[in-house]
Order: C-alpha cells, then sequence, then structure tokens
C-alpha cells in the first residue's frame, strides 16, 4: 500500500512518500514499516511508525499498485481499530474470509488453523482463511478467550458499497445509520435509531439534551450506544458462561430458570414477558424490566443476575437494595420506621424545617428483608419509598409546617 509519511514523524521537515513493508502487532500497537522511495535528508529509507492514524493513504487504484482491494481495505481497518483481531470478505476467490499479517498468525496459534503466505498481491503477509461458517464460529472463540474481534464486509463485495461502520462493539459487531430524529407528532420528543450488523434497531426515545448535542457531534456515537443501547455495547456471555453462571451474591443457586411470555388471556400481564425461577425451594414468576428482557436475550447476563434483580427483595438479597441511596445530608436518625394501628409497618423521613415526608407502608418483603434477614438497612428503604418525595421537599424554599406524629 502507497502512503504519505507526515513530517511531523519523519523528523527531517519533509513529507515521505512510501510503500508499507511490514504490519505488525506489538504489545497490543500496531506497528508499521515503511520503506521510502527515496531517502530523506538523513540518509534514511525508511521508518517505523506506531501513531498509524497519522498516515495518509495515497488516492491510488488497486490495479496501478498491483495490491488486492481486500488487503487495503483489512490495512486501513487495521489502523482504525488497532485492538482488534480482524477478517475481512474474501473477494478475490472462493466465498469466505480472510486474516492478515498478525491477526492470521493469532487466530492460527489459538485455534491451529493453517498459516499461509500471501502472494506480491498481498504483500506477502502471512494469511488464514475461513469460510463463512467457520469464521463466524472463530469470532465466537475469540471472544470466549476475551479477544476483540471483528467480520468486515468489504466495499468491493458488491457494486453498492456496504455501509462503513460508524463503531465495532467488543463482540465485532459492526454499528451503522446511528442518528437522532424529532417526532413528527410532539417536538419535544426525540428517538435514537442504529443498525447493528444492517440489522435496524428499535428506535428509542432519548432526551431532547441528548439528541441535540449528538447531532452537533458533542456526544460521541459510543457514549450514545452505551446510554440507549447497553446491552448491544456489553460484552456478550458465551453459552458455557450463560449456562454456569447460576449462583446467587448470597451463595445459594437458581436450580430452573427460564423465560415466557404470559399466555393467560385473562392475566394482568398477558401478552408481557416474565421470568420463571426456582431458588432454594421457592418457586417465583414476575415482570421483566426493559433492561433485564434486553439482557437476557443479547446474552450480556446471566440468569444469576436476572434472578438477582427480578427477585432479589423476595430472597431478601442484600444487592436488592444497594442501589438505593439517600442525599449525603439526611442521617439514619432522620428515618422512622414503625408500625401504624392496622399491623403495617411504614417508613418516613423527618427534613428538619422541611417537614416530615408521607409515610410509605413497606412490602412484605422489603419488611423481611429489614427485620429478618438483616439485608436492607432503613435508609435504603426510605430511598427505595420515598426519593421522589425528599427530593421535592428539599427542592421548596418556603419552610413547610412539620407533619403531624402518629
Amino acid at each position: 500500500m502507497r502512503v504519505i509519511v507526515p513530517a511531523i514523524i519523519t523528523g527531517t521537515g519533509e513529507d515521505k512518500v512510501g510503500t508499507i513493508s511490514k504490519v505488525e502487532t506489538f504489545l497490543g500497537k500496531t506497528i508499521v514499516s515503511v520503506s521510502y522511495d527515496t531517502p530523506d535528508r538523513l540518509g534514511n529509507w525508511g521508518s517505523t511508525i506506531t501513531n498509524t492514524s497519522a498516515l495518509k493513504i495515497m488516492a491510488k487504484k488497486s490495479e496501478d499498485n498491483n495490491i488486492l482491494p481486500q488487503v487495503e481495505e483489512f490495512l486501513k481497518y487495521k489502523q482504525q481499530y488497532p485492538d482488534r483481531i480482524l477478517l475481512i470478505d474474501n473477494v478475490s476467490r472462493e466465498k469466505g474470509y480472510v486474516a492478515y499479517g498478525e491477526d492470521a498468525v493469532a487466530i492460527s496459534k489459538l485455534l491451529g488453523i493453517p498459516l499461509k503466505k500471501g502472494g506480491q498481491t498481498e504483500q506477502g503477509l502471512e494469511k488464514v482463511f475461513l469460510s463463512a461458517n467457520d469464521a463466524n464460529k472463530v469470532i465466537e472463540q475469540l471472544m470466549r478467550n476475551r479477544l476483540k474481534a471483528a467480520l468486515i464486509e468489504s466495499p468491493q463485495k458488491n457494486a453498492k458499497e456496504v455501509e462503513k461502520p460508524q463503531l465495532i462493539t467488543v463482540n465485532g459487531d459492526r454499528v451503522t445509520h446511528v442518528h437522532t430524529f424529532q417526532s413528527t407528532k410532539d417536538p419535544d420528543t426525540w428517538f435514537l435509531y442504529a443498525k447493528l450488523n444492517d440489522r435496524p434497531l428499535h428506535a428509542i426515545r432519548v432526551h431532547k439534551e441528548d439528541a441535540i448535542a449528538f447531532q452537533r457531534k458533542e456526544i460521541p456515537v459510543k457514549d450514545m450506544m452505551e446510554k440507549y443501547y447497553p446491552t448491544k455495547m456489553a460484552l456478550k456471555l458465551s453459552p458455557e458462561e450463560f449456562k454456569s453462571a447460576t449462583t446467587l451474591s448470597n451463595g445459594q443457586n437458581v436450580d430452573r430458570f427460564f423465560v415466557f411470555k404470559e399466555g393467560n388471556p385473562e392475566h394482568d400481564f398477558f401478552g408481557k414477558w416474565k421470568a420463571y425461577a426456582e431458588v432454594g425451594g421457592k418457586k417465583m414468576a414476575g415482570l421483566l424490566s426493559t433492561k433485564d428482557l434486553n439482557g437476557y436475550f443479547d446474552r450480556v447476563m446471566s440468569p444469576a443476575q436476572i434472578v438477582e434483580s427480578t427477585f432479589g427483595a423476595h430472597l431478601h438479597l442484600a444487592s436488592a437494595y444497594q442501589a438505593y441511596k439517600l442525599p449525603e445530608n439526611i442521617r439514619e436518625e432522620n428515618v422512622r420506621i414503625s408500625r401504624a394501628k392496622d399491623g403495617k409497618w411504614y417508613v418516613s423521613v423527618d427534613l428538619g424545617d422541611k417537614g416530615i415526608t408521607p409515610k410509605k407502608k413497606l412490602s412484605f418483603e422489603d419488611g423481611q428483608s429489614y427485620f429478618k434477614a438483616k439485608t436492607a438497612t432503613r435508609e435504603q428503604l426510605a430511598a427505595k419509598y420515598l426519593t421522589s418525595e425528599i427530593k421535592e421537599m428539599l427542592s421548596q424554599g418556603n419552610e413547610q409546617k412539620r407533619g403531624l406524629k402518629i
């Protein structure tokens, strides 16, 4: 591949034109060796470059420099994603994918796939060839070994150029067409849309401020995707990891777990997705949150994680209450849990000159977690039941009348 090495890299005050002679990876960094057409002012005929993003690829057709288009594409993507093992469409011969250089060596060593030496049109780089079916299996095996990998669709594959990814996820998925748009019915309602491996994702509602900031390029694609499509960005569990991750934070084991759609038309949650679990003799079924449902189908949450999230309070797990926190200026002695005449337990918070919050009745599970299992604190229960009331009362400028204690 023909490139221009900028003066800031040559260190001689002049740009140099040359050809990439070698590409290798060392300690996670891509190192490119370039041979100059003519020596520089110091008599050097080439240089070794680690800041590959500074290289400028010359606008010259592949036919002129006798290099396969797929090799050029591979090296371009390697500059952009030096920490990933890449496989690109093998458009020149049989259908499948090919990896070059250090990526080919890594795949060969890990999976025992034989290496081949590329010809002149492939710059003599070592390579491995995989069928389309084998390529997907290899990507999965690399992920299991906690290696980042991705399949690249070459623009040379079809007459119509494939959309170049705006982002490649940790799972090697290609993210394209990321954009925000405004509702035609409500100007204050905005949505985010994207495609994953050319398959459209459901548009999701986003904050207006984020949508506008994203259009102004004040928020990167990665940050936007992580905030609104978190399970698409998280690392997937291997089938073995998903099946084996059944131990809860308290040491109990999930004996049985599955997800189903409620099929009883007379049920309140008809058509909704629910989880069923058996733990320590307890049988439970409950409605899944959007987060847990996506985490299950995208295989980024294990059965144990979903059980803790969905049934944590029922099982009196400490993890079910860890996310609930009061403002720092509210102390434990400000929180009161009391029993009313109806025999039920209620929680309230004394906010001093702002008044006392309304009393909220504790559920049976939360009462058991507080009194018996000791896995929930007063502050956590107050935060769970009274956060909105506390924020509203603390934001009021005028002094509130203190509520009467019963």
